[in-house]
């Protein structure tokens, strides 16, 4: 339910940053319901990356997955500490980038941009390239 409701309050912010294209649009239904596809495709996408980081710190780390400051003190120092905790938070708790984006102050695509950097700095850092 959350979900849904966050899907269409994201819909109509995406109307109030651009009125006039809603307003020029003819079919203003099918606008709006490109737009939530969109949306949907964009959070099946993050899912799916988020399950394929947790799988792939889990077998790293194996049953001290789920501890974040066994992780911090085993892998720091490999990668910058900003890293790190975008990794544990995104890959290990399950934060969103909604959630990463408010606690660190950046818009969306510098966020996914930063985990993806991460992710490859972490990988070349254990000789995985």
């Amino acid at each position: 339910m959350d979900a849904a409701e966050d899907l269409v309050q994201e819909v109509f912010l995406r109307v109030l940053e651009k009125p006039e294209k809603y307003i020029e649009c003819g079919m203003k239904a099918s606008w709006l319901l490109g737009i939530l596809k969109h949306l949907i495709e964009h959070l099946q996408r993050d899912a799916q990356y988020a399950e394929q980081l947790q799988a792939e710190l889990a077998l790293r780390y194996s049953d001290r997955s789920e501890d974040p400051l066994a992780l911090r003190l085993i892998y720091g120092g490999i990668i910058s500490d900003k890293d790190l905790e975008l990794l544990i938070l995104y890959g290990v708790e399950g934060f969103t980038y909604r959630d990463l984006c408010a606690r660190f102050g950046i818009e969306e695509p510098a966020c996914r941009k930063q985990i993806q950097r991460a992710r490859e700095r972490f990988r070349r850092a254990l000789g995985e390239d």
